[in-house]
């Protein structure tokens, strides 16, 4: 189940035929990992990879394969609409990055960046490796509803395997240095790659990290749950022509919110609790 998780979320959105709806085993189908956002049919029954749109869209998720079930009927699903939450006593979060080269990839669904060595964040005595971001635009979680223009996750893996993905929310302001560079280097056409070769991903975060927690999701197929959500409640500037940009390879590419189902949100309240 880890493995499907990371799977997922790390190589977000790679071919990763599981079996349709229906099918008797779902692991006799193979997964190819050097076709990673086909959407061509993977299957001679008519199985075909996920959209954000269409017949393939958020509604039918759950539908189109066995193992995006979760999807459909998970009761912990994101993004959500972070309201009404209570103030905790939650822990800093404590990051740990540093500047190391990024594989920049546009792979049909958003641009993602992978990084190699780039550190960890802390939460408690847990430590979650850093592995990539990714954008969504517009943002996925809303914030007492309200919406936001952009959205960057950055998706962690703690050594048991759990993911810990901190979401930073935009709004128009002044791009930051670190925002331009992304900018400049998203690959324009699906199957694309660039690259920057020293980026660090402190640089893109405010300098206050209070934050929303709950438990959610993968925001992609196949939905898996047990994903700790950290929100940060202070946002970053994002000017017009860095917006332009982001939109120009994926605009649209947001899950839509999905119920609480009697979740709670706690929200931060740790003095200090600063990124630098």
């Amino acid at each position: 189940c880890r493995a499907l998780i990371m799977t997922s979320y790390v190589n977000l959105l790679c071919g990763m035929p599981l079996g349709c709806a229906g099918e008797p085993d779902p692991k006799s189908a193979q997964h190819n990992p050097a076709d990673p956002d086909s959407k061509q049919v993977v299957h001679d029954g008519g199985c075909k990879h996920w959209s954000y749109h269409g017949d393939n869209g958020p509604q039918r998720w759950g539908s189109l394969r066995v193992a995006y079930a979760a999807c459909r009927d998970g009761k912990n699903q994101s993004p959500v609409d972070l309201v009404g939450a209570v103030p905790s006593s939650l822990d800093a979060l404590r990051l740990s990055y540093r500047p190391v080269h990024a594989s920049v990839t546009n792979n049909g669904y958003t641009v993602k960046l992978e990084l190699a060595d780039a550190g960890k964040l802390t939460v408690a005595d847990k430590s979650y490796k850093l592995l990539q971001l990714h954008y969504h635009c517009p943002g996925e979680h809303r914030v007492e509803g309200k919406s936001y223009l952009l959205e960057i996750h950055f998706v962690h893996e703690a050594t048991d395997g759990s993911l810990a993905v901190i979401g930073l929310l935009f709004e128009a302001g002044e791009s930051s240095p670190a925002l331009q560079q992304i900018a400049k280097h998203l690959p324009e056409e699906p199957g694309d790659h660039s690259a920057i070769e020293s980026f660090n991903p402190i640089d893109l975060f405010p300098n206050e990290l209070d934050y929303r927690h709950y438990s959610g999701s993968l925001t992609t197929p196949p939905c898996s749950e047990s994903v700790s959500w950290l929100v940060l409640m202070q946002t970053q500037g994002i000017g017009a022509k860095e917006l332009a940009a982001f939109r120009s390879r994926h605009n649209g590419n947001n899950r839509p919110i999905q119920p609480l189902n009697g979740r709670r949100i706690l929200q931060s309240s740790t003095a200090g609790n600063q990124a630098r």
